[in-house]
């Protein structure tokens, strides 16, 4: 397997399929449901070797007096050692309803 680099902040669908087997790639399904959205978890299909990067009870800090509110770096480094990040990895994050909370991941890293 080959390692990737890319120079752009988004991939297309066909880029990520051309590039999925790179062994730098991670993909991440950083879906999660809107506050107005019922409970379903929206998550029946994903894409190949995606790993759930989960903004709700992982990568949030629970103590905080609002939801969701970003994690400490220790919190968040241990967390995103777990799914395999580290400084040469290339990350893909998408979620179920486009652009809603997959830009977290991004925002976060």
């Amino acid at each position: 397997m080959s390692r990737i680099m890319c120079n752009s902040n988004s991939v297309s669908a066909q880029w990520l399929h051309d590039h999925l087997e790179a062994e730098n790639i991670l993909v991440f399904d950083a879906s999660m449901p809107k506050v107005t959205a019922d409970k379903s978890d929206g998550r029946d299909v994903q894409i190949p070797y995606t790993q759930f990067f989960d903004i709700k009870n992982k990568f949030s800090d629970t103590e905080a007096p609002f939801p969701n509110t970003i994690p400490s770096e220790k919190q968040f480094q241990e967390e995103a050692r777990k799914l395999g990040v580290n400084k040469d990895s290339f990350i893909i994050a998408y979620d179920d309803l486009g652009l809603y909370s997959s830009a977290r991941v991004s925002v976060a890293i």
